[in-house]
């Protein structure tokens, strides 16, 4: 799942995850499966992610930062990553 996109390279132990390679309708899906994958775990031994950030306003926010052409962008620490969310430059998980 590591992957980078031409801003800035991934640093050591970091998931990175370029907008385009996934849905932003499905955003707080994908982070938890990459909490998961990063940990090794199932995602269901994870906590719920809305008891840490509000999935749908992650959405809503992605969104209009998309149709609005501005930049957001949505920071908060989840299952012991620190989970870095923009509409340009996607997803990024950095164990805290």
């Amino acid at each position: 799942m590591a992957s980078h996109n031409s801003g800035n390279p991934p640093a050591d132990g970091e998931i990175v995850l370029p907008p385009d390679q996934y849905d932003p309708e499905s955003i707080p899906g994908t982070i938890v499966r990459a909490v998961a994958i990063g940990k090794n775990v199932p995602v269901t031994d994870l906590s719920p992610l809305y008891e840490q950030v509000e999935p749908d306003a992650v959405v809503e926010l992605l969104g209009h930062a998309n149709t609005s052409q501005s930049t957001v962008r949505v920071e908060f620490v989840y299952e012991g990553y620190r989970v870095v969310v923009s509409d340009d430059e996607g997803l990024r998980l950095h164990e805290t």
